[in-house]
């Protein structure tokens, strides 16, 4: 008899493949779920403005841009300043 499922494990298996980045931990029942809110999370990071410092939606838009999977890398890209000839 196969175990059940509980939200924990989903968690612990969706928490082990974002931290690996192996997606194969992500039980195939709730793969596209999970595939759903970083599309969703992608979708909302793209076309939102940071907040500004202090508001009470930095929180949340991090933990959006979390998952969304942008970890920065633009954004400290786009703030550099390019280097003239």
């Amino acid at each position: 008899m196969k175990p059940s499922k509980t939200a924990t494990t989903y968690l612990v298996a969706i928490m082990a493949a974002l931290v690996s980045g192996n997606m194969d931990l992500i039980p195939t029942d709730i793969s596209l779920y999970a595939a759903l809110v970083v599309i969703v999370c992608n979708f909302i990071a793209s076309h939102t403005k940071p907040p500004k410092e202090g508001s009470w939606l930095v929180w949340p838009y991090r933990v959006v841009n979390w998952f969304a999977g942008d970890f920065g890398w633009a954004e400290n890209r786009v703030g550099s300043e390019v280097t003239k000839n």
